[in-house]
């Protein structure tokens, strides 16, 4: 029986996720998103745990942890970041596959230790932020999860945000003392869409490495923005 992570999330974390008002425009809401998030990697007290999902997590999501993990190590941020993966709907106790297993390990990188999660209500209570591969994931894990929605990211998407300058690393503070980022919503280009990582179950060696290509591409934008943003 898996054991259950009652650990209470850290007062300063709690005191600015604050709901999204689901009334409010498209434009405040992605703009409360950004501000939260940049307040989670700045000034989390605890580690910021990062959660990637993807349908059965022996591919996709198995390789970003394990590139991420890599990053985070590399860099002797161990203390900072925490990273999980889990599928939604995984065969518990299932290894990685074995095409993503060789894949990770011509880059280096070892998966014989990785075994299939299935998401559950406390990994994404727990979790700081959360990558999907889909938007069919992101909008099921938002449909599933409602109170979760504003730390629910398709990867790239989030990577997007990064390069278009919308996660800005300094806040800014207003008279009245509300924290706002500098970044503005209209600075995401959402007229064209960030593409989805391709899942390569079922699909040759060479699409495992083109997936394993675009995870490593769309992560070391995010972790170089991570380790520049969050506050020593």
């Amino acid at each position: 029986m898996e054991k259950q992570n009652n650990q209470p999330v850290p007062e300063q974390i709690t005191e600015h996720t604050e709901e999204v008002n689901c009334q409010e425009t498209p434009e405040k809401t992605y703009q409360k998103e950004v501000g939260k998030v940049n307040l989670l990697v700045n000034y989390a007290e605890d580690a910021i745990r990062i959660l990637f999902v993807c349908t059965g997590n022996t591919c996709r999501s198995p390789m970003a942890e394990a590139i991420m993990k890599h990053m985070i190590q590399k860099d002797g941020r161990e203390q900072d970041f925490e990273v999980l993966s889990a599928g939604l709907m995984a065969q518990a106790g299932a290894e990685a596959s074995s095409l993503a297993w060789q894949t990770m390990s011509e880059m280096g990188l070892d998966l014989s230790w990785h075994r299939a999660r299935q998401l559950n209500s406390y990994m994404v209570r727990d979790a700081q932020l959360i990558f999907t591969m889909t938007r069919a994931h992101k909008e099921m894990l938002s449909y599933q999860y409602p109170e979760s929605s504003g730390k629910i990211w398709l990867i790239t998407e989030y990577a997007e945000a990064i390069k278009n300058g919308a996660f800005d690393k300094q806040l800014q503070k207003t008279a009245d003392g509300e924290d706002k980022t500098a970044a503005a919503a209209e600075r995401q280009e959402a007229s064209t869409p960030a593409p989805e990582i391709f899942d390569p179950y079922g699909y040759d060696i060479e699409t495992y490495r083109q997936c394993a290509y675009q995870l490593q591409e769309n992560l070391t934008m995010i972790w170089d923005f991570f380790k520049g943003a969050r506050k020593e």
